[in-house]
């Protein structure tokens, strides 16, 4: 969390903070009395009501790193100053946490690489989360057929990995992958409010059942989200969950020959048809559900390619590789259903959306307009996330005729 300098009652709680850190570097080898003891049980509330209510790491202003460090691992150390204007700003650290008083103004939700929030130049917050921001996709404006940057300080933050972007059919909700400074794996949601776009926060889809959650995607109705949780490794399997506002209601993890192996980004045609990427075989794979609850599998016919993304009408189906004809790393790729009932060769979609950096996990607007991707061109091979118009598909199957 950061302290906004637009509210001056937030220098009242800066000073307390000062003053603790400055008293932590003179550190005693005795227990201390009981205004120590009263100090350090109210240093203990202070940092769990930071770690918990105010719960993303890496937000610029912590409280001071040696209490962080050293919580429920060993005593902190004495703390000397036992005046009652210190007792009194701690206490009113406290007060001024619980209120919100530390609420971000103005800012993009997570930290740059440099530790800092970062700014974004056009976006005001309203209060209660809401961005100066109206209309379909953020209100940003729509680019043409040479692809462009994402809602920029909002959606892709510089220094954040994000991938995976996922409209809500009506368009009024979205949903992306980020990775944190810490290494931790995130869905965040933004959805309208009378008109006016949320700032993004992570969500838990999984209702804490697994550490890291990935590759959120809604389904053409809405009714569900199908996502990918993991605790460890790549032991990932995909799960569904129903949104509902804010909240996100019985998660449960898909069953049957689905989940035999690892698995990830899910996403369904209108038909019922999952398409996701089987990790072990590195190949695109598609299921069906049974009437008992199971789900039976079998590999698309495509020729290559991983991270599939099926229109939901299942008209064309986009994916990521690198072939001969890459540009970079590994670029966006669509394929269209053949007569003998498989998949075209895939087709490079060129230069208006691939580049040197090179581009993956490609998605679309509910509308079919627009494509989004992510493209590898931040240092550390961190990728945020493009859009291009979607003409550039109309386009890869007219030269293919």
């Amino acid at each position: 969390m950061y302290i906004s300098w637009k509210n001056p009652k937030n220098i009242i709680v800066l000073y307390a903070l000062e003053l603790i850190e400055k008293d932590s570097r003179r550190v005693s080898g005795r227990q201390g009395n009981g205004t120590d003891i009263f100090l350090k049980e109210c240093l203990r509330s202070l940092y769990w009501i930071e770690r918990n209510i105010y719960t993303k790491p890496r937000l610029g202003w912590y409280l001071p790193r040696v209490y962080r460090n050293n919580f429920c691992a060993q005593e902190y150390p004495d703390v000397k100053r036992k005046n009652i204007v210190l007792l009194l700003f701690v206490i009113a650290s406290a007060v001024l946490l619980v209120s919100g008083l530390f609420a971000p103004s103005g800012y993009a939700a997570f930290a740059t690489d440099s530790g800092q929030p970062e700014p974004s130049a056009d976006v005001v917050t309203l209060g209660n989360d809401l961005l100066n921001l109206s209309g379909p996709y953020l209100g940003q404006e729509v680019p043409g057929m040479t692809a462009r940057l994402f809602a920029p300080g909002i959606v892709s933050v510089s220094g954040r990995y994000e991938f995976a972007l996922s409209f809500a059919p009506n368009g009024d909700r979205l949903l992306f992958t980020a990775q944190t400074a810490d290494e931790k794996v995130l869905v965040l949601h933004s959805r309208q409010i009378k008109g006016q776009w949320t700032q993004p926060k992570p969500v838990g889809l999984s209702n804490g059942a697994r550490r890291d959650e990935m590759e959120a995607f809604f389904t053409a109705d809405g009714q569900h989200v199908y996502f990918a949780p993991y605790d460890e490794g790549m032991d990932v399997r995909i799960w569904r969950v129903t949104p509902d506002g804010d909240n996100w209601h019985n998660p449960v993890p898909l069953v049957g020959a689905i989940a035999e192996q690892p698995a990830f980004y899910p996403v369904m045609a209108n038909d019922g048809t999952l398409y996701y990427t089987n990790i072990k075989e590195r190949r695109p794979y598609s299921a069906r559900r049974s009437k008992d609850g199971n789900w039976s599998v079998q590999p698309v016919p495509v020729e290559f390619g991983g991270h599939v993304y099926i229109e939901p009408d299942q008209s064309f189906l986009l994916l990521d590789a690198r072939a001969e004809d890459s540009l970079g790393g590994g670029d966006i790729y669509v394929a269209f259903p053949a007569k003998d009932g498989d998949w075209t060769r895939p087709v490079n979609l060129g230069s208006g959306v691939n580049s040197e950096f090179g581009e993956s996990c490609p998605s679309l607007s509910a509308d079919g307009k627009y494509l989004f991707f992510s493209r590898y061109n931040e240092e550390g091979g961190i990728a945020q996330i493009y859009w291009v118009d979607a003409g550039v598909i109309t386009q890869a199957r007219k030269d293919t005729q």
